[in-house]
């Protein structure tokens, strides 16, 4: 039975419709249609259909592919996801996955064929860059993790030494001491910032989520805060009428008081440093004012990137990381919120943890 010309029309407009490349061939592996995909991949011309054989218009190597692919669905029906490497010309390589089975149609007598190409280069290519990224992951761990021990030991041994052997040491050597203790404890830092992004990357942060007032966390933030910052003011507006979250009550104190340390560090003239927290629509925001130096717009743009530093002549001499924003942002993140930043450069900043309402009855995900 011929196929009608509404048919066929029909047909060719539903696979140029399709994301992935298609043919049609006859029993005797002339063809019949082909969509625009597959004539991309392959570089292929226009034909009349049912008068050229796939022979004729593909590359030898396609078409040797093609030869094994139609003798399986022959004796077989069908053919599932076959891959190939496939080098058009003399530099373009392609990883291919094959697909077809017999064309289902009402007069068994015609038995043609259908293949679906699926150009899988840029896929191969996604899984390479997400491996590579895992096994980076793994190594910053693992060598972390290694290098957790024996610093832990300096720093204890420089605490022992301060405990029982202050006496016998002059005030070189006591500032020495202190010195060792001083960096050991901020490589300890380092190496702490660089395991929480792995965990983070790697999905394997794990909340442990307690019903937790927010009100709690300001006041402990504040006590901190106030020892660092003498010089000064701090002011907290918390909306009374929160209702206690489902929070990681460690993590998210981390979280506040890295905001509230960012601006105590990048406020080199005091001023005033403002903790507001209220609800808004179905959220709770957690708010941290600043009167401090701010950002460009070029700094916002990248400002949650690993290891990305302002970098002006007023924040030379600002220790840091560049990972304490990104670590902030994955916490935040991991009990379904969000952080959101404005600033004016010369003027100061506002960073606000927005947190979902429906925390106050569901515990987080993660």
């Amino acid at each position: 039975m011929e196929l009608t010309q509404e048919f066929r029309t029909f047909l060719h407009n539903f696979i140029e419709s399709l994301p992935y490349g298609v043919m049609i061939l006859d029993k005797h592996g002339a063809v019949l249609d082909f969509n625009r995909n597959i004539s991309l991949v392959f570089g292929l011309p226009g034909v009349d259909g049912g008068k050229v054989h796939y022979s004729q218009i593909l590359e030898p190597k396609i078409k040797t592919l093609f030869d094994q692919i139609i003798q399986e669905v022959t004796s077989t029906g069908f053919v599932m996801g076959k891959e190939a490497l496939v080098t058009l010309g003399s530099e373009v390589q392609l990883a291919l996955a094959l697909s077809a089975s017999r064309f289902l149609e009402t007069d068994p007598a015609r038995q043609d064929v259908i293949i679906i190409c699926r150009e899988m280069t840029a896929r191969q290519e996604l899984d390479r860059l997400r491996e590579l990224e895992r096994l980076k992951t793994e190594f910053i761990s693992s060598i972390t993790h290694d290098l957790k021990a024996p610093l832990t030991s300096v720093i204890g041994y420089a605490d022992l030494l301060m405990d029982t052997a202050r006496e016998k040491l002059d005030k070189d050597e006591t500032d020495y001491v202190g010195i060792i203790k001083q960096e050991g404890m901020r490589l300890s830092r380092m190496i702490n910032d660089i395991l929480n992004v792995a965990k983070i990357d790697s999905g394997k942060l794990a909340l442990k989520a307690e019903l937790t007032n927010i009100k709690e966390i300001v006041d402990e933030v504040l006590k901190i805060a106030q020892g660092q910052g003498q010089h000064f003011t701090f002011t907290v507006q918390v909306a009374e009428s929160l209702p206690p979250l489902w929070l990681d009550k460690e993590l998210m104190t981390r979280v506040i008081m890295n905001l509230v340390s960012n601006a105590i560090k990048y406020s080199p003239h005091a001023g005033q440093i403002t903790i507001c927290a209220y609800q808004k629509d179905a959220d709770v925001c957690v708010d941290v004012i600043d009167q401090g130096m701010g950002m460009s717009e070029e700094s916002l743009n990248h400002l949650f990137e690993k290891f990305f530093r302002v970098r002006t002549d007023a924040t030379k001499g600002i220790a840091g990381t560049g990972l304490g924003l990104v670590i902030t942002k994955g916490f935040i993140e991991a009990h379904g919120g969000t952080i959101k930043v404005a600033s004016v450069l010369g003027k100061g900043s506002t960073f606000s943890v927005v947190l979902p309402l429906r925390l106050s009855e569901h515990k987080p995900e993660s």
